[in-house]
């Protein structure tokens, strides 16, 4: 689809969202609705990010493929940020802790109070390194440190009830760990401190046993395993029946396969088809032939034959697609590292030369006997 498509897709499922919510179909720019401020608030933003992409991509006559365009109106949304509007003489106050100076408080609760969240672990943005702003006497982040603790403490120095709440879940770069204010007030200042840890039970609703009869189709569909036809156990088959049988019924069986989902960043698995594809690509030319070490060399010089190749293996796993693409960005990378595992491998088979090659994979069947009081 063109950028105006998509746009016009956009705007017209905002208006929908909009419409849906206020069971009016008044236009978006109206404030008379029966959302929250902070829902019209939120609406009208992202209507705006998307009409102002739209006319700055028409003016600067820019073309882009629809992946593309949301990878772009992503980065744009992100940026948006939503201010809270209030009363200050009446009601919940939500306020950013610079906005809190000169302030005194009734009763205060203070949100994330998680260490690199408050003080916020944000590094000076600048080329200047630390010692030279340290030795010519330039802010660094001991005095931003110091900064966030003189509002803290300003904060919070009149407040009659104070509500400190944290996140104790540790995920991915969250530690779960307390800010050093709360350390401080407890081992440092002494101050009475009433602890309470909240969890919530999550209950989840019984699922439904799907089970599955065998009858003479699938006892005939089990059977060719067994027969050396058109179907054979692989390790990763077994692994699966290992895990769930229900699932080798659906991808084995049935062959069934899993819905392809669109993700940006290449998988690991990905990786190694990639790689694996394009060995298969360079030495195809030599089936039932014999390598030299000269001919492998030749190979690891020809930088254009192993950067085209590549590319048609990307082209085939991951835009599954005999179009040209041009390879940007994490791609590329991707790309060279690829392209420097097979000069390796190169490398390892100079060291076994001259061999023939005959198949980069070759099916071969067998019948293997097993105890009978063998148990799986």
């Amino acid at each position: 689809k063109s950028d105006d498509d998509i746009t016009t897709y956009l705007l017209n499922v905002i208006d929908i969202i909009k419409n849906k919510l206020d069971g009016s179909n008044n236009e978006i720019e109206t404030n008379k609705s029966n959302l929250s401020q902070l829902d019209v608030e939120f609406i009208y933003r992202y209507h705006t990010t998307v009409t102002r992409m739209s006319e700055v991509m028409k003016k600067s006559d820019i073309q882009m493929n629809s992946d593309t365009f949301f990878k772009l109106l992503r980065k744009m949304i992100a940026g948006i940020s939503i201010p809270f509007q209030g009363e200050p003489l009446s009601g919940l106050q939500v306020m950013g802790v610079l906005e809190t100076r000169t302030l005194d408080f009734e009763n205060l609760i203070i949100l994330s109070m998680n260490e690199g969240v408050f003080p916020l672990k944000k590094a000076t943005n600048s080329f200047i390194p630390y010692n030279l702003r340290k030795g010519f006497g330039l802010s660094t982040y001991e005095h931003q440190d110091s900064v966030y603790a003189y509002h803290f403490y300003r904060m919070i120095y009149r407040a009659k009830n104070i509500f400190l709440l944290y996140d104790t879940r540790s995920d991915g770069l969250q530690t779960g760990e307390v800010s050093r204010y709360v350390y401080q007030m407890k081992y440092h200042y002494r101050m009475p401190m009433i602890e309470k840890l909240i969890t919530f039970e999550v209950a989840l609703k019984d699922t439904e046993t799907i089970s599955i009869q065998k009858n003479e189709r699938i006892v005939q569909l089990l059977s060719e395993f067994l027969e050396g036809g058109t179907r054979s156990l692989s390790a990763s088959s077994i692994n699966t029946y290992l895990d769930c049988s229900l699932k080798f019924y659906f991808q084995q069986i049935e062959r069934m396969k899993e819905e392809q989902e669109i993700k940006e960043e290449l998988e690991a698995s990905q990786f190694g088809s990639i790689f694996h594809l394009a060995m298969e690509k360079l030495y195809e030319p030599f089936k039932s032939r014999e390598v030299t070490k000269e001919t492998l060399q030749n190979l690891q010089k020809d930088i254009h034959l192993l950067t085209n190749t590549v590319q048609e293996a990307f082209r085939e796993i991951v835009f599954k697609t005999d179009k040209k693409q041009i390879l940007t960005g994490h791609n590329l990378l991707i790309s060279s590292i690829i392209q420097r595992y097979i000069k390796q491998v190169f490398e390892v088979d100079q060291s076994i030369t001259p061999f023939t090659y005959r198949e980069s994979e070759e099916r071969m069947e067998d019948v293997l006997s097993t105890p009978n009081n063998l148990k799986i």
